[in-house]
């Protein structure tokens, strides 16, 4: 008869551990013992928390069962645990989930509002590069006037008086001298143009790059 009994017993706790596998420490500072055993303190593997989750592999008769957590096995009184989830737990765990909803957010309408910007900076680059660009244009136009000029002003210095010859010369290097700072700022502009292209592009495909990581994420 009490064979009998015992199996039954054991019967029902299987059927139990089968159901519910997973439980729950009910009480802060439990502790997890290589042993069935509170009489010596050197079996203590592991202190758990209240709401800390198990996985129990067995219970015994005694009033022990054996549970898994990481990579640790043993022995923790069945008292200390409940197959129901703490209601505080589960509030946390809720709590921490639209936190971070919120956090992801705010932070997807920064960057995009960050791109708005991008995209406004964007367009007054793009128009100040037109600009250099007609710069550029109109200094080299004059430059190759002033280059002709230099051509005719030598040409007609072959037929003058010294002193004339010696004003021609004076207005040749003014001329040149006007043609190198033409040629100067042309260079200047397109490294300008170059560099303002380079810091666009750079920044532009940056924080298109942290957009697209955040739409991910949202969805």
């Amino acid at each position: 008869m009490k064979v009998k009994l015992l199996l039954i017993f054991s019967l029902l706790i299987s059927v139990n551990l089968w159901a519910n596998p997973t439980v729950f420490v009910v009480n802060n500072h439990s502790e997890i013992r290589s042993s069935k055993s509170e009489t010596d303190n050197q079996n203590i593997l592991k202190i758990v928390n209240k709401g800390q989750s198990l996985q129990r592999l067995t219970m015994h008769y005694s009033g022990w069962s054996l549970v898994a957590i990481s990579d640790i096995n043993g022995w923790i009184l069945s008292s200390s645990l409940t197959s129901e989830r703490p209601f505080n737990v589960v509030h946390n765990q809720e709590n921490i989930t639209n936190s971070e909803v919120r956090k992801l957010t705010v932070k997807l309408l920064n960057t995009e509002r960050e791109l708005l910007a991008l995209k406004q900076t964007s367009a007054q680059l793009a128009n100040t590069i037109v600009i250099l660009n007609k710069s550029i244009n109109d200094l080299t136009l004059e430059n190759s006037i002033l280059i002709h000029s230099k051509k005719v002003i030598k040409s007609s210095a072959d037929n003058t008086t010294p002193e004339r010859a010696e004003r021609i010369n004076t207005d040749v290097t003014q001329v040149t001298s006007m043609a190198n700072l033409n040629i100067n700022w042309i260079y200047t502009g397109i490294l300008i143009s170059g560099i303002l292209l380079l810091a666009l592009f750079f920044v532009f495909n940056r924080n298109k790059h942290r957009h697209f990581n955040l739409n991910t994420l949202r969805r």
